[in-house]
């Protein structure tokens, strides 16, 4: 508004000036110019006039602005106090229902806590009953397993029991060939039983494969290395295939279970057939003679030995002679069929 003022008064200064330059000039003024200059002077006060309107609304302007800055400001301060108060209010009803809520928050709290509580109790318990189950179940089954381990070994028991009965009765009956095949079935049950093993090398020792019987014999005694009656019987199987060194190797690790076996009397008995073997009859008569010395009569000096094998592999191959007599008698002498007094004089008693 100010520049547009400026503006119209820089224009009538123009004016003015040009008039004043027009009346200096030699030239009077036309009734044209004059009603010029006289319409130029109206609207200049025309111009006057709106300048004055426009100042007063400018005025007017200004005093409406600042009521309305006033007003506004009035407003704006009822306005805040108004949302002041509003929140002052919203929060003590919140303040109140966030207390009452947190208070009943806190409760369900606590019966959370005390309900959970009681819950780990209880899943303490459940869980020491389940242990304790479980427990009662690994010893149930470890009971079944061993009463079914327990039944099989009795199953295989039996059945072995049952092979060495009839292994046994075909042996007796010199059938030894089948006697051998149950002795096989049984092994394959049983790989380390006693007694499978002596009857398979007795077997051997009544079919004449001696070589056999002596393999059989060693593997038993590596199982059973305190097997007396494998001892004795692979004692004699050395010798009866003239296997001197083995016999020597065999006492000599086995000196003391030999010299005190049948109250020291199968020592004897095997040192003669040791001299038998080597067809040495002053050394069966220095093993004999101390012997013989003590005894009389005839009864069998081994027991139940059987002397089967001596007399076909050792005696029946000798030729005829008096070595040949002689331990005819002292297998028989040891057998019981011939009496100390009739030995003795044979041994230069």
């Amino acid at each position: 508004m100010d520049k547009i003022i400026g503006a119209l008064i820089l224009f009538m200064f123009v004016v003015c000036a040009e008039i004043s330059a027009a009346q200096n000039s030699a030239a009077p003024p036309s009734d044209k110019t004059v009603a010029e200059f006289a319409q130029i002077g109206i609207e200049l006060k025309t111009v006057r006039q709106d300048i004055e309107i426009l100042r007063r609304d400018q005025i007017n302007y200004r005093v409406e602005k600042d009521l309305l800055k006033e007003a506004y400001a009035s407003n704006l301060q009822i306005i805040n106090l108004g949302i002041t108060i509003s929140l002052a209010v919203i929060g003590l009803i919140g303040g109140m229902f966030g207390y009452f809520g947190l208070k009943s928050i806190q409760s369900v709290k606590a019966e959370y806590i005390e309900d959970l509580a009681k819950m780990r109790s209880v899943r303490s318990e459940l869980e020491i009953e389940i242990n304790a189950v479980r427990e009662k179940q690994m010893v149930a089954k470890e009971q079944i397993d061993e009463l079914a381990k327990t039944n099989q070994n009795q199953d295989r028991r039996l059945k072995v029991l049952e092979i060495i009965e009839k292994a046994s009765s075909y042996f007796a009956s010199q059938q030894y060939s089948f006697a051998l095949e149950f002795v096989g079935a049984g092994l394959a049950i049983d790989p380390q039983n006693k007694r499978l093993f002596n009857v398979k090398a007795l077997c051997y020792l009544k079919m004449r494969d001696i070589l056999s019987a002596i393999e059989v014999l060693k593997s038993l005694l590596t199982i059973y290395p305190d097997d007396v009656s494998a001892l004795e019987n692979l004692a004699e199987a050395y010798l009866l295939v003239g296997q001197v060194d083995a016999f020597d190797k065999l006492y000599n690790s086995h000196k003391q279970v030999l010299d005190e076996d049948r109250n020291g009397v199968f020592i004897v008995y095997l040192k003669a057939v040791r001299a038998m073997a080597k067809d040495d009859m002053r050394d069966l008569k220095e093993n004999l003679s101390s012997y013989v010395g003590t005894c009389v009569g005839a009864t069998p000096r081994l027991g139940s030995w059987q002397f089967e094998e001596v007399t076909l592999c050792l005696l029946n191959k000798m030729p005829a002679c008096p070595l040949k007599s002689l331990c005819i008698a002292t297998v028989g002498f040891f057998k019981g069929d011939v009496a100390a007094e009739a030995l003795k004089p044979l041994l230069a008693i």
